[in-house]
């Protein structure tokens, strides 16, 4: 069979799902833990337009956080750590025991000590000249 590759800066939301769905059919069969989802946390302005969020998924108690983003005008005030915390709370609610991210050194590290994550593994030049750190925090 011959395949076309693509390469997309701009993929389509249902492709991505494709990708999204079929890696969670694939991970339920090869461990037999199912009931994967997708979690997503909006923060809005009262005209509805987004300040703020979280999007990640949980699957097998494990809640994982993907992107959190409050936007700069919105900092400061408390809207991340709501943020978190309704994540948290979700997670809960989905049997979760945990809640795992990623950040950069030069990101939110501080702040997500703050809210109780601690670093549990890290990736030198990721960027160079910068850490990806592995952070978690454990529930309940």
């Amino acid at each position: 069979m011959m395949h076309k590759f693509t390469v997309e800066d701009e993929p389509l939301p249902s492709e991505i799902r494709f990708l999204e769905d079929g890696l969670t059919a694939f991970n339920a069969e090869a461990t037999g833990i199912g009931e994967g989802r997708l979690l997503t946390v909006m923060a809005r302005d009262e005209a509805g337009s987004p300040t703020g969020g979280a999007t990640g998924w949980t699957w097998a108690g494990i809640c994982h956080v993907r992107y959190l983003y409050v936007a700069p005008e919105h900092r400061r005030g408390g809207l991340g750590t709501r943020l978190i915390e309704t994540v948290e709370g979700e997670a809960l609610t989905r049997g979760c025991g945990q809640v795992v991210l990623e950040t950069i050194d030069f990101q939110a590290p501080d702040f997500y000590r703050k809210c109780g994550f601690e670093v549990i593994a890290t990736v030198s030049d990721h960027p160079p000249g910068y850490r990806l750190m592995i952070m978690r925090k454990r529930l309940g």
